[in-house]
């Protein structure tokens, strides 16, 4: 009887497959952050914008596709490189982008098809608050296999 129950636990358990949903602050196109859902399960991190106007940041990026992740002030600064490397910003997009914040974040870039040789790298940078980060991260480095780079903020 011992040797069913274990038997049914471990086939059960075998396939399921965990999401968590964060309520967080993502970087939007005006340099600044607004409200946004990011739901990490097995394979994806999809990335859905709460207004209206920024439906177009929407994304789901697979995991596999994840080329890095950053944290803390390393982040922020990656994600201003990958952005200005693609576009030219405005300069309160860059004071923004360096301000200091009593948050973690995050930094994912990525390419939206892994198995695309010549795919355009793309990044994004979530804001979330700290007794959140460290589970955040964890999911993340599960999902897409990578060890984050991560710097402690300057006091």
């Amino acid at each position: 009887m011992r040797s069913i129950a274990v038997f049914l636990v471990l086939t059960l358990t075998a396939n399921i497959a965990f999401a968590s949903e964060y309520d967080v602050q993502c970087l939007n196109h005006k340099g600044k952050f607004s409200s946004c859902k990011v739901t990490i399960n097995d394979e994806n991190i999809q990335i859905a914008y709460k207004d209206k106007k920024n439906q177009d940041l929407n994304v789901e990026i697979p995991g596999k596709g994840i080329k890095s992740i950053s944290a803390g002030e390393y982040a922020r600064r990656r994600v201003g490189e990958s952005v200005a490397a693609a576009v030219i910003l405005a300069p309160i997009f860059l004071f923004t982008l360096f301000s200091k914040k009593k948050r973690d974040h995050i930094g994912i870039e990525y390419v939206q098809d892994p198995k695309d040789k010549n795919a355009t790298t793309k990044a994004t940078l979530i804001e979330i608050k700290k007794k959140y980060g460290m589970a955040m991260k964890t999911e993340l480095k599960a999902v897409s296999g990578k060890e984050i780079i991560e710097e402690e903020a300057k006091k």
